[in-house]
């Protein structure tokens, strides 16, 4: 087996009306990754899921809604929580 040098980051999360949430995670330690990109991976990962709203996301992030919306594409996922049947109904009544 062989070893490799490990980081360890550590994400912090107040949730409103529940109690402080954190996790530690064991990142690459050649990973050149800003916290704020980190941040953002985590929430927009999230968002796209459907798990969280932009607003709560931009909150994670610590930016306005409108910036965490705008950065979404950045970070793989889309500002749309649309589905293929929500997709394919709005074609069919175009």
């Amino acid at each position: 087996m062989k070893l490799t040098a490990t980081s360890v980051y550590c994400l912090t999360l107040s949730v409103p009306n529940q109690a402080i949430m954190g996790f530690h995670v064991e990142l690459p330690a050649d990973l050149h990754a800003t916290d704020f990109d980190l941040k953002m991976l985590f929430a927009s990962k999230l968002f796209d899921e459907g798990m969280i709203s932009s607003g709560q996301g931009a909150k994670i992030v610590g930016i306005t809604r409108r910036s965490f919306i705008e950065l979404l594409g950045k970070y793989g996922a889309s500002a749309f929580q649309t589905d293929e049947d929500e997709l394919l109904a709005d074609a069919a009544s175009a």
